[in-house]
């Protein structure tokens, strides 16, 4: 996890001593430097937000802010919202809605947060297939959402420790993946804290839900 924050970070200083001494040999590697900086600020920004968020929600049910939600538009937003971060690199998000106007009492943020990781587990894990699917379905007693996608998939083995904090799958390991470990132990102790049911299933090869 330590070489996620000194990646962006030795690149930010690196930058930035150079600017200090005027030691760009053309505005051209100026400007092209600028657009470097501002994505590894971004990124070591994300990095620590998602860093003091696990931290947050590990604390139980006292962080969270329960609420009554419109999960059909709080989806949407966050579907949109990564959507637009993502569309750079080719990646297309279906979101298929059975549910239709839904409201639940839940935590408005940490709900938000649970599905964002698991999106951009989805986007980080398929480089192959660029579509991500996201589907909202419900019944009178529950509302469901599911993310697919057809990534590397988790060998059964791992399948078990996936969702424990700071482990990490040997394949995205071995492909030099870059993360934190983070992302669904966050989306555990979400959705563990706000009395909703987590179900995940893993194929050894092509994807995930």
């Amino acid at each position: 996890m330590s070489h996620e924050f000194r990646s962006p970070l030795s690149t930010i200083c690196q930058i930035s001593e150079m600017l200090a001494q005027d030691r760009f040999p053309s505005d051209d590697i100026r400007r092209q430097s600028y657009d470097v900086l501002v994505r590894d600020t971004d990124r070591l920004r994300r990095l620590v937000e998602g860093l003091l968020d696990f931290r947050r929600f590990e604390q139980g049910a006292s962080a969270f802010h329960f609420q009554t939600v419109d999960v059909e538009a709080l989806v949407r937003g966050v579907v949109a919202d990564f959507q637009a971060r993502v569309a750079a690199d080719g990646y297309r998000i279906e979101l298929t809605d059975g549910a239709g106007a839904v409201h639940v009492r839940t935590g408005r943020d940490a709900l938000s947060r649970a599905l964002w990781n698991l999106l951009e587990n989805a986007v980080k894990y398929s480089p192959q297939c660029r579509t991500v699917w996201v589907e909202m379905e419900s019944d009178p007693s529950r509302v469901s959402i599911a993310v697919r996608d057809r990534g590397l998939g988790i060998p059964l083995g791992e399948q078990k420790e996936i969702f424990n904090a700071f482990v990490r799958g040997s394949e995205s390991k071995a492909l030099r993946i870059k993360g934190t470990g983070i992302g669904l132990a966050m989306v555990r102790d979400i959705v563990g804290n706000s009395r909703h049911d987590n179900r995940w299933r893993a194929c050894q090869r092509g994807g995930a839900s």
